[in-house]
């Protein structure tokens, strides 16, 4: 029973992790209230820590061969996440969406097909910053660099 109890302690953590994303992605004025305030970020952040150091330590006391596991799959969680976010799987993303595209209209050119990729990508974000992009930067590893750089909301 303590091992079901960890394992919703780890899974409300990972929850709040995730809600955590989704707020931050948000406009402030789309986000609720309660996540204006000036205390969520400094409480949100180490309680989903907290419950997921919670749940790994329920999950142990009662076995170690479920602890193990446990922490396997949210050290292979967070590995596949920043891979997912990474420039180069950005680029490997930015070669096959521009390859299909090529091979459904070879006459466009390769300055095109990125701004259509990158378009069809963020569409929230103005054409002129994308032209932009795409216009100071030639190599496909220089725009999948900055498209990551602007998904993680760095200054450029």
């Amino acid at each position: 029973m303590r091992i079901l109890g960890g394992a919703l302690l780890i899974v409300t953590g990972l929850f709040l992790g995730l809600l955590d994303a989704h707020l931050a992605r948000r406009k402030a004025w789309d986000r609720p209230g309660w996540a204006l305030h000036p205390a969520f970020r400094r409480l949100w952040r180490p309680a989903r820590w907290v419950l997921l150091g919670a749940g790994l330590l329920t999950v142990g006391t009662e076995s170690v061969m479920a602890l193990v596991v446990a922490a396997v799959l949210l050290v292979t969680m967070g590995a596949w996440l920043a891979w997912v976010r990474s420039p180069g799987h950005a680029l490997g993303r930015l070669r096959r969406e521009m390859g299909a595209l090529e091979a459904r209209d070879p006459t466009t050119t390769r300055k095109e097909l990125v701004l259509r990729v990158v378009s069809g990508w963020h569409p929230e974000w103005p054409a002129e910053v994308v032209q932009q992009m795409v216009e100071e930067n030639p190599a496909l590893e220089d725009v999948s660099r900055l498209v990551v750089r602007m998904e993680k909301g760095w200054p450029f």
